[in-house]
């Protein structure tokens, strides 16, 4: 039987990908960037009212359930740190769905990311690997009216972001590294001696990106004297640096953004750091997530001798994949 192998990360905002059939080979260091899938963590049940299917989403049929996962999704993750939910099995299935060929049968091996405060407990891994891994049973599934069989026949989980010391193992094998992972609803920390994590130093706090942005949206919203904006207008204003209404820049609001990048680094990134007794500049920082993109710069202003990927979305779902690729590709 056809075997894929595959790194998912189910994130709140997004969920990311990689996988090649058994029997590809890696050509150039380029090749997985082909592989990649994305699409939004969101679904919407048709049971509360039927629409047409638009942008990058997928009507998936599961278990009596007519459900569209992507885009058109009108509930995500945002609330919930746990990821044994309906919404993160389906964007799991969907994944896997984008790899492989309608009717044919395959075996999947997987590693997956999980939050960091639920990897301290071996009995939720072992729920999640159940729920996901569907007891490993055969999994059947309707996604755009086609029908995709599969089996879930290993899972590895590994903690959201730490797939990055996997890229360049030589590099992080006689450090200390503060790794830290800025999604959208969560920051995550965790050292690693020697390249392996100190269980005790992980922590998760409720400050990824999104809380950046409505920082900036209900300063905004003062500068404008209490005129509405948008999350989605503050979530571009980040990228921009400054807020745009009617293609015209609002100045003031460059400064306001300047400020609030500067707070949130400051006591939203390294103060939940240091408060516990880290030193960051006894260890080697590395920055991954989503988030990191929209505050580089400050990012490399605030903290010393920062390392931040080129990629820092996909930098832990590629070394995950290596990780992946390394356990289940067939050895000739």
């Amino acid at each position: 039987m056809s075997k894929l192998i595959i790194s998912i990360d189910p994130g709140k905002y997004l969920t990311k990908s990689i996988a090649l059939k058994d029997n590809e080979e890696i050509t150039d260091v380029d090749f997985l960037k082909d592989k990649r899938i994305f699409f939004r963590s969101k679904m919407y049940d048709l049971e509360d009212g039927d629409v047409e299917l638009q942008g990058k989403s997928y009507l998936t049929e599961y278990d009596g359930r007519k459900i569209i996962i992507g885009d058109q999704g009108d509930v995500d993750g945002s609330e919930e740190t746990n990821k044994a939910t309906l919404l993160h099995k389906l964007c799991v299935y969907t994944a896997i769905t984008q790899c492989i060929v309608p009717k044919e049968k395959i075996d999947v091996y997987m590693v997956l990311s999980c939050p960091l405060n639920l990897l301290k407990s071996k009995e939720y891994k072992d729920e999640y690997k159940e729920f996901i891994g569907n007891g490993g049973k055969e999994i059947n599934i309707l996604v755009n009216n086609e029908n995709y069989i599969f089996t879930i026949k290993s899972i590895t989980i590994k903690s959201e972001g730490s797939g990055i010391l996997y890229l360049d193992k030589e590099k992080f094998s006689n450090c200390e590294v503060a790794l830290i992972d800025i999604g959208g609803l969560n920051m995550q920390f965790c050292k690693y001696t020697n390249g392996f994590a100190v269980p005790e130093s992980r922590f998760t706090e409720m400050t990824g990106g999104n809380k950046l942005v409505q920082d900036i949206k209900e300063a905004l919203e003062i500068t404008l004297r209490g005129k509405p904006i948008s999350f989605e207008q503050s979530e571009q204003a980040l990228k921009d640096k400054v807020l745009r209404i009617n293609n015209s820049d609002v100045d003031e609001s460059r400064e306001i953004i300047k400020n609030k990048i500067q707070r949130y680094i400051k006591n939203d990134i390294v103060r939940n750091i240091t408060k516990r007794r880290n030193s960051l500049e006894l260890m080697q920082p590395i920055i991954v997530g989503g988030t990191c993109l929209n505050i580089k710069e400050e990012l490399k202003s605030a903290i010393e001798n920062i390392e931040i990927q080129n990629d820092p979305q996909w930098a832990s779902v590629e070394g995950l994949f290596n990780i992946a690729y390394l356990k289940y590709r067939t050895k000739d």
